[in-house]
Protein backbone atom coordinates (compact mmCIF):
# COMPACT_ATOMS: atom_id res chain seq x y z
CA UNK A 1 0.00 0.00 0.00
CA UNK A 2 1.13 3.34 -0.98
CA UNK A 3 1.29 6.47 1.00
CA UNK A 4 0.38 9.61 0.05
CA UNK A 5 2.70 11.41 2.74
CA UNK A 6 6.18 12.98 0.94
CA UNK A 7 9.12 13.52 3.06
CA UNK A 8 11.54 13.23 0.62
CA UNK A 9 11.75 14.13 -2.87
CA UNK A 10 13.77 12.96 -6.00
CA UNK A 11 14.51 15.80 -8.15
CA UNK A 12 16.02 15.69 -11.60
CA UNK A 13 16.97 18.19 -14.56
CA UNK A 14 14.91 17.83 -17.74
CA UNK A 15 17.90 16.87 -19.94
CA UNK A 16 19.05 14.20 -17.62
CA UNK A 17 16.02 11.75 -18.92
CA UNK A 18 17.57 12.27 -22.27
CA UNK A 19 20.91 11.08 -21.62
CA UNK A 20 19.81 7.84 -19.89
CA UNK A 21 17.79 7.31 -23.50
CA UNK A 22 21.15 7.66 -25.16
CA UNK A 23 22.69 5.06 -22.60
CA UNK A 24 19.52 3.22 -23.14
CA UNK A 25 20.18 2.77 -26.92
CA UNK A 26 21.90 -0.27 -27.57
CA UNK A 27 19.10 -2.28 -25.56
CA UNK A 28 16.54 -0.87 -28.07
CA UNK A 29 18.50 -0.58 -30.55
CA UNK A 30 19.18 -5.11 -30.46
CA UNK A 31 15.65 -5.57 -29.88
CA UNK A 32 14.97 -3.20 -33.00
CA UNK A 33 17.25 -5.50 -34.85
CA UNK A 34 16.33 -8.71 -33.60
CA UNK A 35 12.80 -8.24 -34.61
CA UNK A 36 10.88 -10.40 -37.51
CA UNK A 37 9.14 -8.27 -39.97
CA UNK A 38 6.96 -10.46 -42.31
CA UNK A 39 7.02 -11.75 -45.51
CA UNK A 40 5.22 -10.01 -48.25
CA UNK A 41 3.84 -12.29 -51.02
CA UNK A 42 0.83 -11.52 -53.35
CA UNK A 43 0.62 -11.07 -57.75
CA UNK A 44 0.22 -8.62 -60.47
CA UNK A 45 0.32 -8.56 -64.20
CA UNK A 46 0.61 -12.62 -64.02
CA UNK A 47 3.49 -12.71 -62.15
CA UNK A 48 3.76 -13.51 -58.54
CA UNK A 49 5.85 -12.14 -56.41
CA UNK A 50 7.58 -13.02 -52.57
CA UNK A 51 9.09 -10.03 -50.95
CA UNK A 52 11.48 -11.75 -47.66
CA UNK A 53 13.75 -11.57 -45.30
CA UNK A 54 12.89 -7.86 -44.36
CA UNK A 55 15.27 -6.96 -41.87
CA UNK A 56 16.86 -3.64 -40.15
CA UNK A 57 20.76 -3.95 -40.26
CA UNK A 58 21.07 -0.32 -38.52
CA UNK A 59 19.37 2.20 -36.40
CA UNK A 60 20.27 5.45 -34.92
CA UNK A 61 18.45 7.91 -32.79
CA UNK A 62 19.18 11.54 -34.15
CA UNK A 63 17.80 13.34 -31.80
CA UNK A 64 15.28 13.26 -28.82
CA UNK A 65 13.32 15.51 -26.88
CA UNK A 66 11.51 15.26 -23.35
CA UNK A 67 8.67 17.06 -22.11
CA UNK A 68 6.92 15.67 -18.67
CA UNK A 69 3.79 17.87 -19.01
CA UNK A 70 1.94 15.69 -20.75
CA UNK A 71 1.68 12.18 -21.62
CA UNK A 72 4.62 11.82 -24.05
CA UNK A 73 7.41 12.37 -22.25
CA UNK A 74 10.17 11.21 -24.77
CA UNK A 75 10.11 11.99 -28.89
CA UNK A 76 13.04 10.70 -30.91
CA UNK A 77 14.05 11.27 -34.72
CA UNK A 78 15.35 8.14 -36.17
CA UNK A 79 17.19 6.69 -39.14
CA UNK A 80 17.76 3.26 -40.18
CA UNK A 81 18.77 1.16 -42.92
CA UNK A 82 17.93 -2.50 -43.65
CA UNK A 83 17.84 -4.84 -46.60
CA UNK A 84 15.04 -7.43 -48.38
CA UNK A 85 15.07 -10.21 -50.64
CA UNK A 86 12.86 -10.87 -53.56
CA UNK A 87 11.93 -12.95 -56.27
CA UNK A 88 9.22 -13.50 -58.94
CA UNK A 89 7.97 -15.70 -61.73
CA UNK A 90 5.42 -15.94 -64.02
CA UNK A 91 2.30 -17.34 -62.67
CA UNK A 92 1.75 -20.07 -65.31
CA UNK A 93 3.68 -22.80 -66.51
CA UNK A 94 6.77 -22.73 -67.31
CA UNK A 95 7.39 -20.08 -64.79
CA UNK A 96 8.95 -18.28 -67.37
CA UNK A 97 10.25 -15.19 -66.76
CA UNK A 98 10.98 -15.17 -63.86
CA UNK A 99 13.88 -13.70 -61.41
CA UNK A 100 15.60 -12.64 -57.95
CA UNK A 101 17.60 -9.90 -56.31
CA UNK A 102 17.97 -8.17 -53.03
CA UNK A 103 17.11 -4.70 -52.30
CA UNK A 104 18.86 -1.94 -49.82
CA UNK A 105 16.14 0.27 -47.95
CA UNK A 106 17.16 3.43 -46.13
CA UNK A 107 14.96 4.98 -43.61
CA UNK A 108 14.76 8.16 -42.70
CA UNK A 109 13.49 11.20 -40.43
CA UNK A 110 11.30 8.72 -38.38
CA UNK A 111 9.11 10.00 -35.77
CA UNK A 112 9.21 7.96 -32.67
CA UNK A 113 6.81 8.88 -29.89
CA UNK A 114 6.57 7.25 -26.38
CA UNK A 115 3.72 7.55 -24.56
CA UNK A 116 3.30 6.74 -20.70
CA UNK A 117 0.60 5.67 -18.52
CA UNK A 118 0.21 6.50 -15.01
CA UNK A 119 0.08 3.16 -12.80
CA UNK A 120 -0.05 5.08 -9.13
CA UNK A 121 -2.48 3.10 -7.58
CA UNK A 122 -0.70 -0.40 -9.03
CA UNK A 123 2.80 0.79 -8.05
CA UNK A 124 4.46 -1.80 -6.34
CA UNK A 125 8.41 -2.47 -5.12
CA UNK A 126 7.98 -4.33 -8.15
CA UNK A 127 6.26 -1.98 -10.28
CA UNK A 128 6.84 1.27 -11.94
CA UNK A 129 4.64 4.24 -10.61
CA UNK A 130 4.49 4.62 -14.65
CA UNK A 131 4.04 2.64 -17.71
CA UNK A 132 4.85 2.69 -21.47
CA UNK A 133 1.44 2.78 -22.77
CA UNK A 134 2.39 2.85 -26.32
CA UNK A 135 5.07 3.99 -28.78
CA UNK A 136 4.25 5.93 -32.42
CA UNK A 137 6.63 5.42 -34.98
CA UNK A 138 5.79 7.47 -38.51
CA UNK A 139 8.47 7.07 -41.03
CA UNK A 140 8.53 9.74 -43.29
CA UNK A 141 10.99 8.96 -46.18
CA UNK A 142 11.71 5.68 -47.67
CA UNK A 143 14.84 5.09 -50.19
CA UNK A 144 15.04 1.95 -52.03
CA UNK A 145 18.54 0.65 -54.27
CA UNK A 146 17.59 -2.73 -55.97
CA UNK A 147 20.27 -5.10 -57.63
CA UNK A 148 19.60 -7.71 -60.04
CA UNK A 149 17.42 -7.85 -62.93
CA UNK A 150 14.08 -6.72 -61.88
CA UNK A 151 11.10 -5.69 -64.14
CA UNK A 152 9.93 -1.99 -64.10
CA UNK A 153 6.74 -2.84 -62.38
CA UNK A 154 8.23 -4.85 -60.04
CA UNK A 155 10.16 -2.48 -58.87
CA UNK A 156 7.92 0.14 -58.21
CA UNK A 157 5.65 -2.25 -56.81
CA UNK A 158 8.57 -2.94 -54.39
CA UNK A 159 8.63 0.89 -54.07
CA UNK A 160 5.38 1.22 -53.07
CA UNK A 161 4.65 -1.39 -50.87
CA UNK A 162 7.84 0.16 -48.74
CA UNK A 163 5.59 2.86 -48.72
CA UNK A 164 2.56 1.54 -47.67
CA UNK A 165 2.15 -2.07 -46.76
CA UNK A 166 5.82 -2.73 -45.68
CA UNK A 167 6.54 0.97 -44.14
CA UNK A 168 3.51 -0.21 -41.69
CA UNK A 169 4.88 -3.41 -40.57
CA UNK A 170 8.16 -1.80 -39.95
CA UNK A 171 6.56 1.02 -38.26
CA UNK A 172 4.39 -1.44 -36.00
CA UNK A 173 7.12 -3.99 -35.33
CA UNK A 174 9.59 -1.09 -34.38
CA UNK A 175 6.59 0.44 -32.01
CA UNK A 176 6.89 -2.49 -30.28
CA UNK A 177 10.50 -3.61 -29.85
CA UNK A 178 10.79 -0.14 -28.79
CA UNK A 179 7.81 -0.30 -26.29
CA UNK A 180 8.55 -3.72 -24.76
CA UNK A 181 12.42 -3.09 -24.56
CA UNK A 182 12.05 0.41 -22.73
CA UNK A 183 8.97 -1.25 -20.49
CA UNK A 184 11.61 -4.05 -19.58
CA UNK A 185 14.36 -1.61 -18.88
CA UNK A 186 12.12 0.33 -16.62
CA UNK A 187 10.71 -2.20 -14.46
CA UNK A 188 14.86 -3.59 -14.23
CA UNK A 189 15.74 -0.52 -13.42
CA UNK A 190 13.06 0.35 -10.63
CA UNK A 191 13.48 -3.15 -9.22
CA UNK A 192 17.44 -2.28 -8.42
CA UNK A 193 16.04 1.07 -5.89
CA UNK A 194 16.44 -0.16 -2.67
CA UNK A 195 13.23 0.68 -1.48
CA UNK A 196 13.49 -1.38 1.93
CA UNK A 197 17.48 -2.24 3.66
CA UNK A 198 18.22 -3.46 6.81
CA UNK A 199 20.72 -0.27 8.82
CA UNK A 200 23.08 -2.48 10.16
CA UNK A 201 20.82 -4.78 11.09
CA UNK A 202 18.65 -2.94 13.45
CA UNK A 203 15.64 -0.67 12.19
CA UNK A 204 14.76 -0.95 8.38
CA UNK A 205 14.90 2.36 6.16
CA UNK A 206 12.02 2.22 3.55
CA UNK A 207 11.31 4.20 0.91
CA UNK A 208 7.63 4.13 -1.35
CA UNK A 209 6.30 6.27 -4.19
CA UNK A 210 4.04 9.14 -2.57
CA UNK A 211 3.11 10.20 -5.66
CA UNK A 212 3.25 10.23 -9.52
CA UNK A 213 6.12 12.07 -10.97
CA UNK A 214 5.40 15.45 -12.10
CA UNK A 215 6.86 18.30 -14.15
CA UNK A 216 7.55 21.45 -11.95
CA UNK A 217 9.66 24.03 -11.59
CA UNK A 218 12.34 25.70 -9.27
CA UNK A 219 13.04 28.82 -10.44
CA UNK A 220 13.45 29.38 -13.97
CA UNK A 221 14.46 25.72 -14.36
CA UNK A 222 11.81 23.05 -15.34
CA UNK A 223 12.90 19.60 -13.51
CA UNK A 224 11.20 16.17 -13.02
CA UNK A 225 9.82 15.54 -9.46
CA UNK A 226 9.33 12.53 -7.61
CA UNK A 227 8.27 12.25 -4.43
CA UNK A 228 8.61 9.48 -2.28
CA UNK A 229 7.79 8.30 1.52
CA UNK A 230 10.88 7.62 3.50
CA UNK A 231 11.64 6.63 7.26
CA UNK A 232 12.82 4.29 9.06
CA UNK A 233 10.49 1.29 10.50
CA UNK A 234 9.88 0.41 13.71
CA UNK A 235 7.43 -1.65 15.87
CA UNK A 236 7.75 0.67 18.80
CA UNK A 237 4.16 2.65 19.36
CA UNK A 238 5.98 5.85 20.05
CA UNK A 239 7.68 5.67 16.58
CA UNK A 240 4.81 5.02 15.04
CA UNK A 241 3.03 8.08 16.34
CA UNK A 242 5.13 9.83 14.92
CA UNK A 243 3.47 13.07 13.77
CA UNK A 244 3.88 12.84 9.85
CA UNK A 245 2.97 17.03 9.49
CA UNK A 246 5.58 17.18 6.78
CA UNK A 247 4.55 17.53 3.07
CA UNK A 248 7.34 19.33 2.59
CA UNK A 249 5.10 22.66 1.74
CA UNK A 250 5.89 24.30 5.12
CA UNK A 251 9.65 23.96 4.66
CA UNK A 252 12.45 26.16 3.22
CA UNK A 253 13.75 23.60 1.07
CA UNK A 254 12.58 25.04 -2.91
CA UNK A 255 14.76 28.48 -2.11
CA UNK A 256 17.78 25.78 -1.25
CA UNK A 257 16.87 23.48 -4.09
CA UNK A 258 17.22 26.81 -6.54
CA UNK A 259 20.34 27.94 -5.10
CA UNK A 260 21.99 24.25 -6.12
CA UNK A 261 20.02 24.11 -9.43
CA UNK A 262 21.84 27.06 -10.49
CA UNK A 263 24.65 25.66 -9.67
CA UNK A 264 24.85 23.05 -12.69
CA UNK A 265 23.95 20.51 -10.79
CA UNK A 266 20.72 18.06 -12.26
CA UNK A 267 20.16 15.55 -9.25
CA UNK A 268 18.69 16.23 -6.30
CA UNK A 269 17.86 14.18 -2.99
CA UNK A 270 16.16 15.96 -0.60
CA UNK A 271 15.01 14.22 3.07
CA UNK A 272 13.36 16.38 5.56
CA UNK A 273 13.36 16.20 9.28
CA UNK A 274 11.28 13.58 9.80
CA UNK A 275 13.19 10.86 7.92
CA UNK A 276 16.08 11.71 10.91
CA UNK A 277 13.48 11.68 13.74
CA UNK A 278 11.92 8.36 12.86
CA UNK A 279 15.67 7.02 12.58
CA UNK A 280 16.59 8.39 15.68
CA UNK A 281 13.46 6.87 17.52
CA UNK A 282 13.92 3.80 15.92
CA UNK A 283 17.44 3.19 16.75
CA UNK A 284 16.18 4.34 20.71
CA UNK A 285 13.77 1.88 20.62
CA UNK A 286 15.80 -0.49 19.28
CA UNK A 287 18.25 -0.34 22.32
CA UNK A 288 21.32 0.77 18.84
CA UNK A 289 21.98 4.10 21.80
CA UNK A 290 23.12 2.17 24.62
CA UNK A 291 27.24 2.13 25.72
CA UNK A 292 28.74 0.85 29.38
CA UNK A 293 32.15 3.73 29.54
CA UNK A 294 34.41 1.13 31.33
CA UNK A 295 38.20 0.44 30.93
CA UNK A 296 37.79 -1.39 28.00
CA UNK A 297 37.07 2.60 26.08
CA UNK A 298 38.41 4.67 28.70
CA UNK A 299 41.90 4.43 30.92
CA UNK A 300 41.47 3.25 34.33
CA UNK A 301 42.69 5.92 36.52
CA UNK A 302 39.88 8.20 35.35
CA UNK A 303 37.43 5.67 36.20
CA UNK A 304 37.59 5.96 40.12
CA UNK A 305 35.39 7.60 42.75
CA UNK A 306 38.40 10.12 43.60
CA UNK A 307 36.85 12.66 40.95
CA UNK A 308 33.93 12.50 43.04
CA UNK A 309 35.65 13.83 46.19
CA UNK A 310 34.48 17.16 45.60
CA UNK A 311 31.57 17.07 42.50
CA UNK A 312 29.70 14.60 44.63
CA UNK A 313 31.05 14.24 48.06
CA UNK A 314 28.21 11.32 49.61
CA UNK A 315 29.68 9.16 46.89
CA UNK A 316 32.91 9.59 47.64
CA UNK A 317 32.04 9.13 51.42
CA UNK A 318 30.70 6.08 50.68
CA UNK A 319 33.09 4.65 48.38
CA UNK A 320 36.52 6.18 48.36
CA UNK A 321 38.58 5.03 45.63
CA UNK A 322 36.72 2.67 43.85
CA UNK A 323 36.85 1.99 40.12
CA UNK A 324 33.40 3.23 38.50
CA UNK A 325 31.73 2.69 35.10
CA UNK A 326 28.55 4.33 33.42
CA UNK A 327 26.01 2.73 31.52
CA UNK A 328 24.47 5.20 28.87
CA UNK A 329 20.90 4.11 27.42
CA UNK A 330 18.17 6.02 25.53
CA UNK A 331 16.00 7.49 27.54
CA UNK A 332 12.06 7.54 27.31
CA UNK A 333 10.85 10.44 26.01
CA UNK A 334 11.60 10.40 21.40
CA UNK A 335 14.38 12.15 19.94
CA UNK A 336 13.52 15.57 17.78
CA UNK A 337 15.59 16.62 15.27
CA UNK A 338 15.22 20.29 13.52
CA UNK A 339 17.06 21.68 10.53
CA UNK A 340 18.13 25.63 10.19
CA UNK A 341 18.41 26.83 7.04
CA UNK A 342 22.64 26.92 5.78
CA UNK A 343 23.06 25.63 9.69
CA UNK A 344 23.46 22.04 11.05
CA UNK A 345 20.48 20.26 12.39
CA UNK A 346 19.78 19.91 16.17
CA UNK A 347 19.20 16.73 17.97
CA UNK A 348 17.15 17.16 20.97
CA UNK A 349 16.83 14.14 23.52
CA UNK A 350 16.84 12.20 26.48
CA UNK A 351 19.47 9.56 27.71
CA UNK A 352 19.70 8.07 31.01
CA UNK A 353 23.28 7.60 32.79
CA UNK A 354 23.43 4.48 35.42
CA UNK A 355 26.84 5.10 37.54
CA UNK A 356 27.73 2.04 39.53
CA UNK A 357 31.37 1.34 41.54
CA UNK A 358 33.12 -1.78 42.17
CA UNK A 359 33.06 -2.94 45.63
CA UNK A 360 34.03 -6.11 47.14
CA UNK A 361 34.34 -7.68 43.58
CA UNK A 362 30.15 -6.75 42.74
CA UNK A 363 29.05 -3.67 40.63
CA UNK A 364 26.93 -1.93 43.18
CA UNK A 365 24.72 0.87 41.96
CA UNK A 366 25.40 4.86 43.19
CA UNK A 367 23.29 7.20 40.99
CA UNK A 368 21.42 7.96 37.72
CA UNK A 369 21.31 10.73 36.05
CA UNK A 370 18.34 12.44 33.51
CA UNK A 371 20.06 13.81 30.90
CA UNK A 372 18.66 16.24 28.28
CA UNK A 373 21.25 16.54 25.52
CA UNK A 374 21.40 18.21 22.40
CA UNK A 375 23.99 17.12 19.77
CA UNK A 376 24.74 19.07 16.03
CA UNK A 377 24.46 16.86 13.12
CA UNK A 378 25.95 17.12 10.09
CA UNK A 379 24.82 15.65 7.00
CA UNK A 380 27.80 13.09 4.90
CA UNK A 381 27.88 11.30 1.75
CA UNK A 382 30.10 8.50 1.10
CA UNK A 383 29.12 7.11 -2.72
CA UNK A 384 26.01 6.24 -2.69
CA UNK A 385 25.39 6.25 1.18
CA UNK A 386 23.88 8.71 3.13
CA UNK A 387 25.58 9.06 6.74
CA UNK A 388 25.85 11.88 9.56
CA UNK A 389 28.48 13.13 11.91
CA UNK A 390 27.13 13.85 15.58
CA UNK A 391 28.91 16.86 17.98
CA UNK A 392 28.47 17.44 21.18
CA UNK A 393 26.55 20.93 21.58
CA UNK A 394 24.86 21.06 25.27
CA UNK A 395 23.03 19.09 27.93
CA UNK A 396 21.27 19.82 31.12
CA UNK A 397 20.73 16.94 34.06
CA UNK A 398 18.83 16.47 37.04
CA UNK A 399 19.43 12.89 39.53
CA UNK A 400 16.81 10.22 38.85
CA UNK A 401 17.66 8.17 41.53
CA UNK A 402 20.44 7.85 44.39
CA UNK A 403 21.97 5.00 47.07
CA UNK A 404 24.09 7.68 48.13
CA UNK A 405 21.93 10.68 49.11
CA UNK A 406 21.14 13.85 47.53
CA UNK A 407 24.06 16.17 45.93
CA UNK A 408 24.34 18.94 43.42
CA UNK A 409 24.31 17.12 40.06
CA UNK A 410 25.48 20.16 38.34
CA UNK A 411 28.90 20.37 39.50
CA UNK A 412 29.55 16.79 37.21
CA UNK A 413 28.94 18.24 33.90
CA UNK A 414 32.21 18.79 33.62
CA UNK A 415 33.01 15.04 34.28
CA UNK A 416 30.48 13.80 31.95
CA UNK A 417 31.34 16.22 28.77
CA UNK A 418 35.14 15.05 29.72
CA UNK A 419 34.29 11.16 30.03
CA UNK A 420 31.22 9.68 29.22
CA UNK A 421 30.22 11.94 26.01
CA UNK A 422 33.04 11.51 24.09
CA UNK A 423 32.79 7.63 24.32
CA UNK A 424 28.75 8.57 23.11
CA UNK A 425 29.65 10.26 20.10
CA UNK A 426 32.44 7.75 19.05
CA UNK A 427 29.92 4.87 19.01
CA UNK A 428 26.99 6.72 18.21
CA UNK A 429 29.70 8.14 15.07
CA UNK A 430 30.58 4.52 14.43
CA UNK A 431 27.24 3.64 14.02
CA UNK A 432 26.23 5.88 11.69
CA UNK A 433 29.12 6.04 9.63
CA UNK A 434 27.69 3.45 7.28
CA UNK A 435 24.44 5.79 6.45
CA UNK A 436 21.97 4.04 4.03
CA UNK A 437 21.70 3.71 0.43
CA UNK A 438 20.46 6.23 -1.79
CA UNK A 439 17.18 5.63 -3.59
CA UNK A 440 18.40 5.60 -7.22
CA UNK A 441 18.55 2.61 -9.50
CA UNK A 442 22.14 0.79 -9.67
CA UNK A 443 24.98 1.69 -11.92
CA UNK A 444 24.92 5.46 -11.18
CA UNK A 445 27.74 7.01 -9.54
CA UNK A 446 27.45 10.31 -8.11
CA UNK A 447 29.84 13.47 -8.83
CA UNK A 448 30.36 16.96 -7.58
CA UNK A 449 27.95 15.99 -4.72
CA UNK A 450 27.13 19.01 -1.97
CA UNK A 451 24.79 18.98 0.43
CA UNK A 452 23.09 22.23 1.68
CA UNK A 453 20.81 22.75 4.68
CA UNK A 454 16.93 24.04 4.46
CA UNK A 455 14.27 25.04 7.01
CA UNK A 456 13.53 21.26 7.99
CA UNK A 457 15.57 19.09 5.30
CA UNK A 458 18.72 18.59 3.93
CA UNK A 459 19.12 18.81 0.04
CA UNK A 460 21.72 16.93 -1.50
CA UNK A 461 22.78 18.48 -4.72
CA UNK A 462 24.80 16.35 -7.27
CA UNK A 463 25.72 15.22 -10.80
CA UNK A 464 26.36 11.44 -11.93
CA UNK A 465 27.45 9.47 -14.03
CA UNK A 466 25.48 6.26 -15.57
CA UNK A 467 27.01 3.26 -16.13
CA UNK A 468 24.58 0.46 -17.87
CA UNK A 469 27.38 -1.81 -18.62
CA UNK A 470 30.99 -1.48 -19.20
CA UNK A 471 31.21 -0.21 -22.56
CA UNK A 472 28.14 2.49 -21.99
CA UNK A 473 28.70 5.49 -19.40
CA UNK A 474 26.39 8.29 -19.29
CA UNK A 475 27.81 11.55 -17.27
CA UNK A 476 24.83 13.19 -16.14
Amino acid sequence: QLSLFSSMQVVVAPDVPELVMAALLPDIRQHVLQTDIPNVDGSQSGFKYHLSNIKLESMDIESVETDFKGDTPVKAVVKAKGKLDWKYELSSWPHLPKGSGSATVSLSNAKLAVHSAAAFDQCSRDSPPSNIDRVDVKIEKVDVNVSGGILTWLYSLIVGRLNGSIKGKIEESVASAVKDSMQKELETQWRTIPFEKDFEGHAKFSVLPAAPSEASRVGDRDVLRVRLDGAFLSENEECKALPRSSTMEGYDCESVLEDSVRSGRRLFVIFDDYVLTTALCSFYAEGVFRVTVDDKLVPKEYLTTEYFRFLAPPVFAKHPKNPVRYHVKAGPSTPTVHTQKQEQSVLSGQVLVDVEAEAEGAWVPLFSLEVSNSWMVTPKLDGMRMGADVSFKELSMKLASSEVGEFDVNSLQTLLQAIVVPVVLQEVNKFLDGGVQLPLPEGITLKDDQIEMGEGCWVVGTNAEYRKDSDTVIVV
